[in-house]
Formats: structure tokens, C-alpha cells, sequence
């Protein structure tokens, strides 16, 4: 995680703080768990709480401790919802065996039973003490109730976790200008905007005689994967051998967004072409009006600007949007 973090901060040019981690040598066995991103802290005292230890922050160093067990005593019931308890099987780091759910881990409860509980904690890297009571009520709310204060710290933070542990989502756009060769617009130095900025610029392209404006549709996508947003037509030929080819002509964008760091960091390419089937040759003649790619990083709320000039004067820029989206739908702040 520590190697993690340093390569992070190379990437985003942050220097890494020189963290150090002070561990006993008897720490637990293998935690098979899945650390969600962005939550350094946090993922330091879950990785505590199931190795049995606390963990406590001077400074830039992490100091580990065995978790102290008072005299055996009644303990107190730890309630977990449907929701959290489902939730905690996306933490599990392993391929189960046998089945694609066999802890029966599905939405409306059935079939799941304390013991399965017991089973995807021991899978997450903790197993529960054998008097600690694990009961299931009819409405499925599941109650751990135990006397060990390792059993209540390890329980506390997965429920924690499981609760928190939404997947990230991005809404990408992208924007293009077209401007004449007889434009005098000059661009800025910097390849990044603020709100205040994109719209100041707008104003002033909007001046110019000629000038083209075009707005993609908007597309969702998940943390490291891939969105395409196309606005296409398909040409259509028949090749010698008298099987029919299909070649797509239009302006496509694609990228990938991720967290990284304090920020996040996003890949991605544009191209505008266009196309005719040739009468003469029977093929397509595509002419390329536009390829524009790149990665930056992006530690605001803010716009990637790109410009590409062409050879006959004119040129386009590509304006470039990601902005995270929590599980409301609405814009994380």
C-alpha cells in the first residue's frame, strides 16, 4: 500500500510524505480484502482492526498495538443491515470456490444463514471466536454479539466500510470549437480551466466570424473503464472477393477516468472524420479532419483544454469534462 501510495505521488507530482509504520512481528495471517480508493487513512485502521490491533497516527508515524481483551463479560450486540452485510462480499479479494455465490449472499436473504456469515469473514481474513453469537432475525437484520474486543474492532470496521464502499462513477463530456483560419484568437498557456474560465473563453471564440460550436452527448462510466461517445455513419462497400466492408466516418471520443492521488487522472482521444465511397475505386476515401489524445491530471473540478491547429490555418479545440457522480446521481462535492 505504502509502494501504492509513492507511485501516486510520482504520477501526480506530489511529493510523498516519508510515512513510516511501526508493526509487531506477530500481525495475523493473510487479509484477503479489496481497499477502496482514495482512503489511505481509512484503510490503514481496517487492515489494523483485522490483523487485531489498534492503530494509532503521531505525526507521519503509524504505531500498531495488540488489541487489549478485558475480563470475559457479557457483551454487547453489534447490529448489521441486509445492506451492509451483502456489501461486504465485494470487499473479498479471492475468487470463492464452487459457486458464483455460495454463501448465499443474495438480495432478499434466503438461505442465508449465521454460519455463512461466520464464512465471509473468515474469506475477508477474520474469524470469529467460537463464543462469539451470531443470530439472523426474520427481518434479516443480522446481530454479533460478543465479549471479545477484537471480534467487536474487526466487525465494527468491515460494517464500516461495506457501508461506505460505493463504486465510483464519472460523467465524461466533451465540447469542441471550430475555428477559421482567419480567426485571431490567440490560446492560453495553461491546458486546464475553472468554470469562470471555459465560459470566459466561449465568449470570446463566440466573437469570432465562423466559429463552430459542438457538444457531445454525455456519457457515465465506472472507475478505470472505458467510455465512447459517437455521432457516426457507416460506408458501405463490396471488396473484390464480393463481401461487403463497413468502415465508420464522424467525430468519435473515448476516455478513461480513474482516481488518482488527490485527484484524477484521465486518458483520452478525439478524432473527426469524414468520407465518401470512391465511384472510381469502389472504396472509401476518408479524409481526417481532427486526432487529438492525451492524459492529464486533474486535481479540481476543472476542464482539459486542447488545441490542434491544421495545415490550411484553421483550428479545433477540444474541451474535455469528467466529474464524479455519487450513487444519487448528483455531483460529488
Amino acid at each position: 500500500m505504502l509502494a501504492a501510495y509513492r507511485e501516486a505521488c510520482a504520477k501526480t507530482g506530489e511529493f510523498p510524505l516519508p510515512l513510516q509504520f511501526d508493526v509487531p512481528r506477530e500481525s495475523g495471517g493473510k487479509i484477503n480484502i479489496l481497499l477502496r480508493e482514495k482512503s489511505f487513512s481509512s484503510s490503514v485502521k481496517l487492515l489494523a482492526a483485522l490483523s487485531g490491533m489498534t492503530v494509532s497516527l503521531n505525526d507521519l508515524h503509524y504505531r500498531f498495538e495488540p488489541i487489549e481483551e478485558k475480563p470475559a463479560g457479557r457483551g454487547k450486540a453489534i447490529e448489521i443491515s441486509n445492506g451492509s452485510a451483502n456489501s461486504m462480499m465485494r470487499l473479498v479479494d479471492i475468487d470463492p470456490p464452487g459457486s458464483n455465490d455460495p454463501l448465499n449472499l443474495n438480495d432478499d436473504f434466503v438461505g442465508f444463514s449465521p454460519e455463512s456469515f461466520r464464512d465471509t469473514l473468515t474469506m475477508l481474513g477474520w474469524k470469529l471466536d467460537l463464543a462469539t453469537q451470531v443470530t439472523i432475525s426474520a427481518g434479516g437484520i443480522i446481530s454479533v454479539e460478543t465479549s471479545r474486543a477484537a471480534d467487536a474492532t474487526a466487525v465494527r470496521a468491515l460494517v464500516r466500510e461495506a457501508g461506505i464502499g460505493q463504486p465510483v462513477q464519472w460523467k465524461l463530456s466533451a465540447r469542441t470549437i471550430d475555428l477559421s483560419p482567419a480567426s485571431t484568437w490567440k490560446e492560453p498557456e495553461f491546458n486546464q480551466m475553472d468554470d469562470d474560465q471555459v465560459q470566459e473563453m466561449l465568449r470570446e471564440v463566440a466573437e469570432e466570424e465562423g466559429a463552430e460550436l459542438m457538444t457531445m452527448p454525455s456519457t457515465m462510466t465506472s472507475n478505470g473503464r472505458a467510455a465512447k461517445i459517437e455521432i457516426i455513419r457507416e460506408l458501405v462497400w463490396k471488396n473484390r472477393s464480393g463481401k461487403f466492408e463497413m468502415q465508420a466516418v464522424g467525430k468519435v471520443f473515448d476516455a478513461t477516468d480513474g482516481l488518482l492521488g488527490f485527484g484524477h487522472q484521465i486518458d483520452f482521444h478525439y478524432s473527426d472524420t469524414s468520407g465518401e465511397i470512391d465511384p472510381a475505386t469502389g472504396r472509401p476515401a476518408i479524409t481526417t479532419h481532427s486526432d487529438i489524445s492525451g492524459t492529464s491530471f486533474v486535481s479540481k473540478n476543472s476542464t482539459i483544454f486542447r488545441v490542434q491547429h491544421r495545415p490550411d490555418g484553421s483550428k479545433q479545440i477540444l474541451l474535455v469534462k469528467s466529474v464524479r457522480i455519487e450513487g444519487t446521481g448528483r455531483p460529488v462535492r
